[in-house]
């Protein structure tokens, strides 16, 4: 599981991941960021401490199985016509499942086009 953030003007980059040590958080959460991973029920919490507004982003969890490499490269210009460029990208299959888990949490399904 990871957890992404993306910040306004910047690229959506990779914050920690469940194998992240504590001393390899960014300097800029030093002592601010608290996380507990639960992999029974595949929950991964992030809590952030005395925030500031350098912390104003969108933040994403995700798990391990919807991420691609992409080493910097264009994905999908139909996907976004600005397209970010970065390490770790969420794939834009993964990214509408999200979208659908936030907008529906109790679940729909998704009826092929003919």
């Amino acid at each position: 599981m990871f957890w992404y953030v993306h910040k306004p003007g910047q690229t959506i980059k990779m914050m920690l991941q469940e194998f992240t040590k504590k001393e390899d958080i960014e300097e800029e959460y030093n002592g601010r960021l608290f996380y507990n991973i639960d992999r029974t029920n595949k929950k991964f919490p992030l809590n952030i401490t005395n925030v500031r507004v350098s912390d104003t982003g969108t933040y994403y969890c995700v798990s391990s199985d919807t991420l691609c490499d992409v080493h910097e490269q264009d994905v999908q210009k139909s996907f976004s016509e600005k397209i970010y460029r970065m390490y770790k990208m969420i794939t834009p299959k993964a990214m509408l499942r999200l979208v659908m888990k936030l907008l529906f949490p109790h679940g729909t399904k998704l009826l092929p086009t003919q």
